[in-house]
């Protein structure tokens, strides 16, 4: 079947106009999920800065810390391919409520265990909630923004989540050390419930509405959502964005462990440090990519590629440098570094990702890579690296992780030279096979 066998749909120029409505302006409607992106982020790293504690409180090894991620993760392989498909299928915003509300109380939840059983459930079911939020916000977020400007808006609504990470590391480590490390978790669910009584009034767009499609996209169905893994840039996708996940899911997890073995600081100091990189280094990085690489992008269509490769090699090399400091200093500052670099690429690999794949089948995409690199790098790098580290030492294990980084260069030239011979499949998925066709 060729490509010429997909059915057009109609195509309309996106309205310039702006809702007088306040939840229904596409800025107001980016700023709710901005506040949502840092709410997860600080449940979902709260936890780096409560590894010490809960060890000594536990009396837990490395390998057992790493199972609490794994438990967040395996949770969000389980979840995201279900909310994919439901989103693609249904309104996301019940869907992303309901990940709002349980992330919450799990995260307050997670307070209230007293044994590394009960944590790991609570973890599991933060992971769960967390994993309808974003199988489902970065399509929305799309369908609300013009391809020319989407990149900046991609940039504003992950920079909050650099954000909450420093804010889950500093202040959880300080209330960890001040009232325990359960009460870090209790004030870290706080915020999500408020959120979601503000996500009730946000008018949600049509998808591919930002692309000018006059109409919803038609309905696929779990067989035709299967020719997606037919399209060989997305096999190249998710290569690629795996070895990214593994190596920034690695650091985010073991640096503030890292930081105080190694130069023997306080893990308040070692936390904080770690920290303050997100907001030093991490939402500048953000922003300076989503800008850069968006005008890239305009110049060809293999931009976001092309920033990615290059990313990713900065971001390694800064590593190796962290890893082979004899300063607290100085591994810091290369720490902070790595932060930039690394989210620069990541905040332009979801727009990246839905410029490669059919517009109705975004969210099943987000969730297929989802799955595939954030769930089992992450376990690697979690499990893995702790079980390494328990037999060789912290500081060699790491060196895993800017490996990662140069592999995932490595195959971003890959998609960068498929995507500057092709151009963007702006259509629709009607039949198994045209996936496989429109590539041919």
């Amino acid at each position: 079947m060729s490509v010429e066998t997909i059915s057009p749909v109609p195509v309309v120029t996106p309205a310039k106009r702006e809702s007088s409505h306040w939840f229904h302006n596409r800025w107001s409607t980016l700023a709710i999920f901005t506040a949502l992106s840092m709410a997860c982020s600080i449940d979902r790293f709260v936890l780096g800065a409560l590894l010490t504690p809960i060890k000594v409180s536990l009396s837990l090894t490395d390998e057992q810390l790493g199972r609490l991620n794994v438990a967040f993760t395996l949770s969000t392989i389980l979840v995201y391919p279900i909310f994919g498909y439901l989103g693609d299928h249904f309104r996301r915003k019940w869907l992303i409520l309901f990940g709002l509300v349980l992330w919450s109380l799990a995260t307050v939840g997670s307070g209230l265990a007293a044994g590394l059983t009960v944590l790991l459930v609570w973890r599991f079911l933060v992971g769960l909630g967390e994993g309808a939020f974003y199988s489902l916000a970065p399509s929305w977020v799309t369908d609300t923004f013009e391809r020319k400007i989407r990149s900046t808006a991609y940039a504003i609504f992950h920079s909050p989540g650099q954000i909450g990470a420093m804010i889950a590391l500093v202040v959880g480590a300080a209330i960890a050390a001040k009232y325990g490390w359960q009460s870090a978790f209790f004030v870290a669910g706080i915020p999500g419930f408020f959120l979601a009584i503000i996500l009730l009034f946000v008018k949600e767009p049509t998808p591919g509405e930002s692309d000018g499609h006059r109409v919803a996209p038609p309905k696929v169905s779990l067989r035709e959502s299967a020719a997606l893994f037919k399209l060989s840039s997305y096999q190249i996708f998710l290569a690629a964005y795996s070895f990214h996940m593994f190596s920034l899911a690695g650091l985010f997890f073991w640096g503030p462990v890292y930081l105080h073995r190694q130069f023997q600081v306080s893990n308040v100091v070692a936390s904080s440090a770690f920290g303050s990189g997100f907001l030093y280094a991490g939402a500048p990085g953000v922003y300076i990519g989503g800008i850069l690489a968006g005008w890239l992008f305009r110049k060809t269509f293999a931009g976001y590629s092309l920033w990615l490769l290059a990313g990713e090699a900065l971001a390694g090399i800064m590593l190796v440098i962290a890893l082979g400091a004899g300063s607290f200093t100085v591994a810091r500052n290369a720490i902070w570094l790595e932060m930039f670099f690394a989210a620069s690429c990541t905040t332009i690999a979801i727009p990246l990702l839905f410029e490669t794949v059919p517009v109705n089948l975004r969210n099943t995409a987000l969730a297929g890579a989802s799955v595939v690199a954030q769930g089992i790098s992450s376990i690697f790098a979690s499990q893995g690296i702790g079980w390494l580290s328990d037999h060789y030492g912290l500081r060699h294990a790491l060196y895993l992780l800017p490996a990662g980084y140069f592999v995932s260069s490595v195959i971003w030239i890959a998609l960068a030279y498929r995507q500057w011979r092709d151009k963007a499949p702006d259509f629709f998925i009607t039949d198994v096979e045209d996936a496989a066709a429109a590539e041919s």
